[in-house]
């Protein structure tokens, strides 16, 4: 019978350990790029429709929007470029997940972070944290949206 000393046992775990790192490390960069996939994918046709989409809020900066103009509560939402100036529709999430009754009409005035930029999620602007709070718990972090083009 073979004997394994402690020696080769060390390298043996080694081994295993360093095999193991490099595939967790293959595995988030593979989940990354289907992320990255993913997201390119989503246009303004696939929300032609109600979808599910998170949704955050953001607050007051001081800045303009992206668009140039200010935001306003109750107009501003923050997604795609390719999205500026169509008009958002927003629904709320029933508890059985399915789409609810309509939040209101907003306009694609600005953008924001990489999850935002690529359409994978929504900013609604708020104008200050208690309101922020408060749509937070009146709607949760999802809601259905539907976009459409329009004028004015």
């Amino acid at each position: 019978m073979y004997k394994i000393t402690n020696g080769q046992k060390r390298k043996l775990y080694s081994g295993l350990l360093k095999f193991g790192i490099i595939m967790v490390l293959l595995l988030l960069y593979m989940w990354a790029n289907e992320c990255k996939s993913k997201a390119s994918e989503s246009t303004a046709n696939d929300y032609k429709e109600p979808k599910m989409i998170r949704t955050t809020c953001y607050l007051p900066t001081g800045n303009p929007c992206a668009t140039g103009v200010m935001p306003q509560e109750g107009i501003t939402v923050a997604g795609k470029r390719e999205w500026f100036g169509m008009t958002c529709i927003l629904y709320q999430v029933k508890k059985d997940g399915s789409l609810g009754k309509m939040i209101g009409m907003y306009e694609v005035q600005d953008t924001g972070g990489y999850y935002i930029r690529n359409g994978l999620r929504i900013d609604v602007y708020r104008s200050n944290m208690k309101r922020a709070k408060a749509w937070i718990k009146k709607y949760g972090d999802y809601t259905y949206m539907q976009l459409l083009k329009s004028k004015g």
